[in-house]
């Protein structure tokens, strides 16, 4: 999100407009460089000794914004009350980037109870319309966001400079994703993955970039689980496309996403793309918010299923995916196209499906390095056995 914040103030019309950029989050300031190098003001919420939300009301009554653009359901709802006490209301604009489904409860209700204050409303995909509670609707427009295609793809030529920072060889295959320390982001069965494919495939490296309040969580999981160098955490990169031109592989494993950018980023570099099947689609029917799979093993521990729901990854959903009324006598394990069984374990479990290539007919050396991956998992577990990988075709 804060990367298609740069990139609309970049592309603003600097003539009409003055621009200013307010963040909460203290740690999130990789991209502040950025914003003062273009002469943007930027003000941090949090540096001071008052709480954000009077550090808020503040900073409004000060400037005195024409237009406030929110890009947060929590920051929004706070942006909403501060400025309905204001004489010299300003105009409020928010974007809905995600679904619902990932909120806490506390962000639900505040985002629920003051969401008809905004004067114009955005939803960057059709998913994440959908999540949103049909009575709250009547204003809220889909504007699918986008990345400068020509500016990431160039990055491919750093492709050989960016391997020799993460100090991987040239015949190594590097699986990457790029993705926020969050609960929503699935970095747990991400990492459970990893484990399978570097038990059996010693040429494989996985690499994450990204940032949030579960990296530390992780990073322990990372170090329990003895992954060591096969699993790269980066951390917060800067220039993420540049990183991501060493990537022979892309990966998303998120529940949920509303408009991945850096599954769109991927596709402009020509990778090979994997995302996450759950169990639950996400999407919602009859205007109800269905629940986080998360949340709804939580609520009901004691209900067995007869078999598993089909859905698909949440990156999917972004681009125009659409799930269908899923199954509820399959009696089965999720399958891929071929019919065998798509990765080994408990049917009541949400479990990721490997990773699920979609190769680019631009990706030629990419794509097969991932077909020889694939053919290798088909020999060592034979015809019937579970697969780590599948091939969808180029």
């Amino acid at each position: 999100m804060e990367q298609l914040l740069l990139a609309q103030v970049r592309g603003g019309d600097t003539d009409r407009f003055s621009y200013s950029v307010a963040y909460v989050n203290s740690d999130k300031d990789s991209l502040v460089g950025d914003f003062e190098t273009l002469g943007i003001p930027v003000h941090c919420l949090s540096s001071g000794s008052r709480p954000w939300p009077l550090a808020v009301r503040s900073l409004l009554a000060r400037e005195r914004f024409d237009i406030v653009h929110v890009h947060s359901p929590l920051v929004a709802s706070v942006v909403r009350v501060a400025s309905a006490t204001m004489r010299d209301r300003p105009l409020l604009v928010y974007t809905e980037h995600n679904s619902w489904a990932p909120y806490g409860i506390p962000t639900r209700w505040a985002n629920r109870l003051t969401y008809r204050l905004d004067d114009a409303q955005f939803a960057v995909s059709r998913a994440a319309w959908e999540s949103v509670p049909a009575r709250l609707r009547s204003r809220l427009e889909v504007l699918s966001h986008g990345i400068d295609v020509e500016a990431v793809g160039r990055n491919r030529g750093h492709r050989d400079e960016s391997r020799r920072f993460m100090e991987v060889s040239a015949d190594e295959v590097v699986i990457g994703t790029v993705a926020n320390f969050r609960p929503e982001k699935n970095y747990d069965g991400l990492l459970r993955v990893a484990a399978r494919v570097l038990e059996t495939n010693d040429g494989v490296r996985f690499v994450s970039i990204g940032q949030g309040p579960l990296q530390t969580e992780i990073e322990r999981l990372h170090e329990s689980m003895g992954l060591g160098d096969g699993f790269l955490i980066l951390g917060a990169q800067p220039d993420a496309p540049r990183l991501m031109a060493a990537f022979d592989v892309f990966v998303l494993a998120s529940h949920v996403e509303g408009l991945p950018v850096a599954f769109m980023e991927a596709r402009a570099l020509g990778l090979p793309r994997g995302g996450h099947r759950s169990r639950w689609a996400h999407r919602p029917r009859g205007g109800r918010h269905r629940r986080h799979p998360r949340t709804t093993r939580l609520r009901r521990p004691a209900r067995r299923r007869s078999g598993a729901r089909r859905g698909l990854t949440g990156a999917s959903q972004a681009v125009g995916g659409r799930v269908g009324r899923p199954s509820r006598r399959r009696r089965c394990r999720p399958r891929c196209r071929s019919g065998r069984t798509a990765l080994p374990g408990s049917p009541r479990r949400p479990l990721m499906c490997g990773i699920a290539g979609v190769l680019d007919p631009g990706a030629t050396g990419r794509a097969e390095q991932a077909r020889e991956l694939v053919e290798a998992d088909g020999a060592a577990h034979g015809p019937s056995g579970p697969r780590r990988f599948r091939y969808l075709g180029r």
